[in-house]
């Protein structure tokens, strides 16, 4: 019997030693967005090939913000819960759906104890005698390996892809006012780093009225006159703490 738990402590060993947890496979069958082969063959991806850059989250909201900012798009997530992911794990999923960077928001959810059921009581004084001797080889064996405690992480993955920058490099939207009313106009909700709009003086919370000599019925008015602008210098009137600006634009 003491041959029996040693060369069960020896298979622990060699299991112990060999276990790695594959997680690829539970975010890929948790995954929920767009597919590698729609990211693939958008257009408007800049796909190149590198491996993804790799964050733990802060908080939902900036993080998004900063993403869009430096341009790029949220394309799908995942989730896993289990060990908290490596960033060697995060980067291989990544590639999977071309992504350029992946955000990674962990919550610690607790742990379970590391220790193995005791041996049997029953037998001969000899038998239990090795299953003691085999049992306390083993559960050292674990601690080692494992430590006292697994500890257990919730996992939310997100995957953005780097996106082509539009012709001014920023987002718009309609304005509305406190009834919920149409106005006049453009609201500037994003403004991409190191972009025509950026570098030529528009700030998030603009409120663009007219382009040129040309008044805006709304956002979708704006994105039209945009993709039509000749190359040169285009003047924005600009509504920014209760006054109206004037900000040149140029277009290369």
């Amino acid at each position: 019997m003491k041959t029996m738990s040693w060369l069960l402590a020896i298979l622990l060993v060699l299991v112990l030693a060999g276990c790695t947890v594959n997680v690829i496979e539970p975010l890929t069958n948790s995954y929920k967005g767009k597919s590698p082969q729609e990211i693939a063959s958008d257009k408007s991806y800049i796909l190149d090939g590198a491996p993804p850059q790799v964050k733990e989250g802060v908080e939902l909201k900036s993080d998004l913000l900063d993403l869009i900012r430096r341009g790029y798009e949220y394309v799908g997530s995942a989730n896993f819960l289990g060990s908290k992911l490596s960033s060697g794990s995060l980067q291989k999923f990544g590639a999977l759906y071309h992504a350029g960077y992946v955000v990674n928001y962990v919550e610690y959810m607790g742990s379970v104890s590391n220790t193995i059921p005791g041996p049997s009581s029953t037998g001969s004084s000899s038998y239990r005698a090795g299953s003691a001797v085999g049992y306390g080889l083993m559960q050292s064996l674990v601690f080692a390996a494992r430590g006292t405690h697994t500890k257990y992480y919730s996992n939310v993955v997100g995957l953005f892809v780097k996106r082509k920058q539009g012709r001014m490099g920023f987002y718009i939207s309609d304005v509305q006012n406190q009834a919920g009313v149409k106005q006049r106009g453009a609201w500037v909700d994003i403004v991409q780093y190191n972009s025509i709009a950026s570098t030529s003086g528009l700030k998030e919370g603009d409120v663009i009225l007219r382009v040129d000599e040309t008044n805006l019925y709304d956002a979708d008015h704006l994105t039209d006159i945009v993709s039509e602008l000749s190359l040169g210098v285009h003047n924005l009137s600009v509504h920014r703490d209760g006054s109206v600006i004037v900000i040149p634009v140029k277009l290369d």
